[in-house]
Order: structure tokens, then sequence, then C-alpha cells
């Protein structure tokens, strides 16, 4: 694992604490976006009803106007051309937005009995092909309402007719009004006003029947119709609401809403492109942008600058630590890392002299404990040097002895005057008459004294060497000499018995308990054919391997019985015992 630092720790510690905002800015503006695209698809919704309620009363209105004015048509008129002029001045005065009121004929024969009601324009050649293009429309309605744009003259007109159902003299007739294209422009106009929506309009054919493209933007408008899209469309407001976008490549692709507009079969479209919506979400972002880059650069520089106060006060810090590891000295802090630093840094410096200052009075007092113990493990290691050197010159008392008693005796007493420093120090087997020298005497394990071991310390304590090493040198001495008492006794009676076994003629042996030959004199070695040292492990194998008792025919030693027996050679029959 690598270390870091204290400035990587701190780095990443204000990056990550500058990092999550930013990340939780970035995430609140994901979410802005997208309720900014549903906000968007709801206002477009709500155009688009809006446009449609609107729609629908203007020509919910033409078509009353037709209504009225056919109610009010009488079929009883003398002159029914004059009257209906008169009656048409006054009712076209009243809707201003008409721009004439016409009787279009759909029965054969009748193409040129179209009577212009309001002669307020002068026809030219292409109302002449209007009224026919009417005429064709009207003949073959199955409704008793309906509509058509008409767009070969100057400006499209947009013509709608009610049938006159039960007048004699005008049977066969559609009453019929039209508009210009400024008319449903001002309705949508009015609603739109500058918002970036397209406007179209389709009849059941999946014609355009009118369409307004954007205004103010640059955008060019490409026109939605045909069959596929009029089924496409009655498809989608089967859903509620109905949005979607069109299947083009994002610079051409617009968000279509669309309803259905009664009465009459057409159906309203308004749509926009999804590059106003990306303008409107870039001028979002670039505001959302500017916010993030303030608040990086703010926290760069708030944490550069807060982040060298703080790794200054840490390096401080450190070196307040190292020149107490050097020098084993306390540096005090000045006032700039008093005024700059965090106060928990201030408080740990605190701490550390409080701790180097307790660490420098236990040095203190360790030391003179060590000087203390130092005294006492050298006066032991002395005292246990001479209880050492003291042993090995017992040691010369207790081991066998190559010298005789006195020498040894006088070998050791003179290492224990070397050992202990003792002036004078000797053993005598005669107690000294007016002497004035101190002595302990030397007794033999059955009480009798065995002499005096004369001493004298100087300066020395006489009851402690009394008490202690000398004691024991006594002790020594005596055991030493019980020894060499006992060892002399055991010499002569081993001598005269080992002379009086070899004087016998007679074969003696000693076995011992394991059967091993302890011991077997002259003539019995001779006997067996034994060499003067030779060893006998099992006795009762070499005694089986040589003779046999005669009279019980048992093999071996007889152990249990302890009458004698007659043991015969087995290698020679005159040899018996």
């Amino acid at each position: 694992m690598i270390q870091k630092d204290f400035r990587g720790y701190l780095t990443r510690a204000i990056t990550w604490t500058a990092l999550m905002p930013l990340f939780m800015l970035a995430f609140m503006h994901l979410n802005q976006i997208q309720r900014e695209n549903e906000e968007n698809d709801v206002r477009q919704i709500a155009v688009m009803e809006q446009l449609g309620r609107q729609l629908s009363n203007e020509i919910e209105t033409i078509r009353s106007f037709l209504d009225s004015s056919l109610d009010s048509l009488s079929i009883h008129l003398q002159n029914p051309k004059s009257y209906f002029k008169e009656w048409a001045q006054t009712r076209v005065t009243r809707q201003t937005s008409f721009n004439s009121l016409f009787l279009i004929p759909t029965q054969e024969g009748f193409s040129d009995k179209t009577i212009n009601l309001h002669e307020s324009e002068n026809l030219g050649p292409g109302d002449e092909r209007l009224f026919h293009l009417l005429s064709q429309k009207f003949r073959h309605a199955a409704s008793n309402f309906e509509f058509y744009k008409y767009t070969e003259g100057t400006q499209p007109q947009y013509c709608f007719g009610s049938p006159v159902k039960e007048e004699r003299l005008l049977k066969g007739y559609w009453l019929t009004t039209c508009v210009s294209e400024k008319y449903f422009s001002e309705v949508f106009e009015h609603i739109i006003g500058l918002e970036p929506f397209s406007i179209q309009l389709l009849d059941s054919s999946g014609q355009s029947f009118f369409q307004k493209p954007i205004k103010r933007e640059n955008f060019s408008f490409s026109p939605l119709g045909g069959k596929d899209f009029y089924e496409e469309v009655h498809e989608k407001i089967k859903n509620s609401p109905a949005v979607w976008r069109t299947d083009k490549k994002r610079n051409e692709a617009q968000v279509i809403t669309a309803m259905k507009v009664s009465p009459g079969d057409l159906l309203l479209a308004v749509g926009q492109p999804l590059a106003i919506r990306d303008r409107q979400l870039l001028s979002s972002l670039t505001t959302s942008g500017i916010f993030l880059l303030v608040a990086i650069l703010a926290a760069f520089v708030v944490g550069t600058v807060l982040g060298r106060q703080l790794n200054e006060a840490v390096h401080k810090l450190i070196e307040q630590f190292s020149a107490f590891e050097k020098t084993g000295k306390i540096s005090k802090m000045d006032d700039v890392f008093k005024e700059t630093a965090p106060l928990e840094l201030q408080l740990l410096s605190t701490k550390f002299e409080e701790m180097a200052a307790t660490v420098l009075m236990s040095q203190k007092r360790l030391e003179s404990v060590n000087e203390a113990l130092s005294e006492q493990v050298e006066k032991r290691t002395a005292s246990l040097n001479q209880r050492k050197e003291e042993l090995k010159s017992l040691q010369l008392l207790l081991a066998p002895l190559e010298d005789s008693v006195d020498v040894v005796i006088a070998k050791t007493i003179n290492r224990f005057k070397d050992i202990f420093t003792i002036p004078t120090l000797f053993f005598s087997k005669e107690m000294l008459g007016n002497s004035v020298f101190q002595y302990i005497s030397v007794k033999a394990n059955d009480g009798s004294r065995l002499g005096y071991l004369y001493f004298d310390c100087g300066d020395g304590n006489p009851s402690s060497f009394a008490s202690g090493p000398l004691l024991r040198l006594a002790h020594s001495i005596a055991i030493v000499m019980d020894n060499q008492e006992m060892y002399s006794s055991l010499k002569t009676s081993a001598s005269r018995f080992t002379a009086l076994m070899e004087s016998m003629t007679e074969g003696v042996i000693l076995v011992g308990k394991r059967g091993s030959l302890l011991y077997g004199n002259k003539a019995a070695r001779g006997l067996l054919g034994l060499m003067p040292k030779q060893e006998v492990p099992n006795f009762e194998e070499l005694f089986s391997s040589l003779f046999r008792s005669s009279e019980l025919g048992e093999e071996g030693f007889d152990k249990q019985e302890e009458r004698p027996r007659r043991y015969s050679s087995t290698t020679d029959s005159d040899f018996f015992y």
C-alpha cells in the first residue's frame, strides 16, 4: 500500500466535498431538463387544446351563421335575386369576418346559375373556377356541412356550405360563405402569439387544410400531411394526451401534439422542432454551466487558501515533533501558528508539549531507576561471582581427591582468602592456645571434633562471614575428612578380603542378582577357564554350558534348594564337583 501524505488526503477531502454538491447540481439539472421537457409537452398540449376549442368555436360560428341565414330565406318572393342581395348585404354587414355569401347550384346544368348574394367584390375568372369546384364538392357531399380550401387564386380561400333543404325555389343550392387565410391566421396568432409552435389542419383525405409555420424563428417548416400521417394521428389521439416525436434526424424532428376538431373531420396538429427545445435547454445549460464553473473555481480557490494554511500548520507541527525527536527539547509554537492554525491542531500541539514534558520527566526518573538498578545488578553480580568462585573452591573438596586431604584443604582455603579478601584464614587440627583469631569448629557426623578453622576478617563483618561462606567451608572440610577416613577403612577391608579369597585353593565366585559375575578368585577362574579380568554378564548361561546336574538331570544352577549337588563336566566325565 502506498502511503499518502496529509496534503493528498486534504486535497481529496476538499475535492470530494466540492464534487458532491456538483454531482447533486448535475443530478438536479438533469431532473430540471426532464421537468422542462415535460413542462414543454404540457404547454404544447395546452396551446393545442386552446387552439382546438377556438377553432371549433369559429367553425361553429360559421355553421350557425349559415343555418340562421337559411332559416330567414323566403321562398315566395317575386324577385329573389334582388331580395337576396339586399338580405345578404344585411347578413354580411353584421358578420364582417365573411367576405361574401353565395348560393351554389349542385345539380347538372345549373353551373351558370350561381347567385352572388353579396356584390361587395367583383367576380373574376378565378371566382368562376371556385364556384365550379364548390359545385363539384357539394354535389357528392355526405353531410349537411362541408368545407373546401381553394388555392388557385392569389390567396387561399376557405369556403363553408350548408344545403337549402325545404325551399322549392332554391332546391339543389348550397348557401356558401368564404373567408380568407387571414381569418384563421388571426385566430391562431391571437392564441399562439410569439410561441415557437407550428400549426397544421388536415382534412379527412390527409391534405393540409391550413398551416402556419413558426414565426420569428429561423427554422424551415416541413408540412405534415398525407394519408399515412392522417392515419398515424388517428392512432395517436386514441391515447390522451397524444404527444410524440417524428422519426427524423434531430435537426429535422418535431414534437407533435394532435386532436380532433368538431364540427367536421379536421385534425389539428401542433408541432415544435426539437432544435428550438434544444436551444431553450442550451440556454438553461449555459446558465447552469456558468454556475457550475463558478462553483468549481470558488471551491478551488477556497480549498487552495485553506489547504495552504492548513498544510503550513501541519508542517510546523511536524517540525515540532521532529525537533523533539532529534534534540529532546520542546519547541514552542509562534504567534502566527496560534492565529492561523485550526483549533484542533493548536490543541494537538499543546497536548504534545504536555506529553513531551511528561516524557522528559519519565526519562529522568527512568535514568535514576536504571542507575539504582545497575548498582544492585553489579552488587548482585559480584555476589554471584563470589558464590560461583566459592562453589568452585568447594568443588575441590567434593571432587575425587588427587592430592592428599591436607593439600586440598590448603588450596581451598587460599582460594577463599582471595575471593573474600580475608587477611587470615587457616585450618588446624589442634586448638591454638591464647589465639587472637576467631574460629569455627569442624565436626564429624558423629559429633567428634576434627579441627578448627581460624580466620581474621579485618574490616569486614565477622558474623556475616562466620554464618555464610566460612561456615560452608567448615562443613565441606568436615565432609572431606569423614570421606577420607571412610575411604581408608573400606580400602583396608577390601585388601584383607581379596588377600583371603586369593589364598584359598577352592574356587570361590560371587554372582550378582542379575546374574553377572561380580568376583571370582584365581582358583575359580582357572576352573572355569576365565581370564583374570574377563567379564561375565550372564554366569548362569556360562555355567549351564560347562556343567550339568548328575542327580536331578536338570540344567542350570539350582536356586531353590540349599543342599549341595553334584555337577559333572560336559566335556570331561571324570571332572565333577
